[in-house]
């Protein structure tokens, strides 16, 4: 079974992305244990190293997604995180930052690229 955290603020983004996942990712994922934290102090005063999936939020109200996204790597460097945001803008932001970062172990390729 496929543990699973959703870190966010909003009750309805994160019950709409279990849904989600319990109903059209079951296919995919199979069983999962799901869990929702929508306080970044309660996720991490919790925190076991135990996931295996983590979706988090890009903008908390009182921190940044990817901070939080580092400290996670500090305590676990298995656990796949996957960005979440409600806003266009948010996501945009988020892609670039992610797209700027080189891949671990390679270096970008230019083929394909005028």
């Amino acid at each position: 079974m496929i543990r699973i955290a959703i870190l966010d603020e909003k009750r309805e983004d994160a019950l709409k992305l279990k849904r989600i996942l319990l109903g059209e990712g079951k296919a995919t994922i199979g069983q999962a244990d799901i869990v929702w934290f929508d306080s970044v102090i309660d996720f991490f005063e919790q925190y076991r190293a135990d996931f295996d999936l983590i979706f988090l939020e890009t903008d908390f109200s009182y921190a940044s997604g990817m901070g939080v996204a580092r400290r996670i790597r500090q305590l676990d460097a298995r656990a796949l995180l996957v960005f979440v945001s409600a806003t266009l803008a948010q996501a945009a932001a988020g892609y670039k930052r992610a797209y700027a970062m080189p891949f671990p172990g390679r270096r970008p390729s230019s083929r394909g690229r005028r």
